[in-house]
């Protein structure tokens, strides 16, 4: 089981909308996003679990529980989403400018 903590409701939304494009549900069998409320119950404290479906709880029981917390980062590069920096962004940037003007120049 791998426990989700993110610590804002933006990133709570996010991880619902992985869950959503990957047809994971509720364990009540429900759709990630129609239960987007559920963050006003903890806030900050929400934790997300999953398996094969998903649930949540307040941080603290998943702590005192003993359970291995991961933060939202640690999630996005789990699933291959890892966010690029300003730094890198740029320098993505930079990169496909230069081969795109290659490109342009050789016809």
């Amino acid at each position: 089981m791998i426990v989700i903590h993110p610590k804002t409701k933006a990133e709570f939304r996010k991880v619902l909308q992985i869950f959503t494009k990957k047809k994971w549900v509720w364990s009540s069998g429900d759709k990630p996003l129609d239960y987007i409320n559920y963050w006003n119950d903890d806030k900050e404290e929400t934790c997300i679990e999953y398996e094969n479906n998903f649930s949540y709880s307040r941080k603290g029981w998943y702590e005192e529980n003993g359970y291995k917390i991961i933060s939202f980062e640690e999630f996005l590069e789990m699933e291959g989403l890892v966010k690029l920096s300003e730094e890198q962004i740029r320098q993505e940037m930079i990169l496909n400018f230069k081969v795109n003007l290659k490109v342009v120049k050789s016809k």
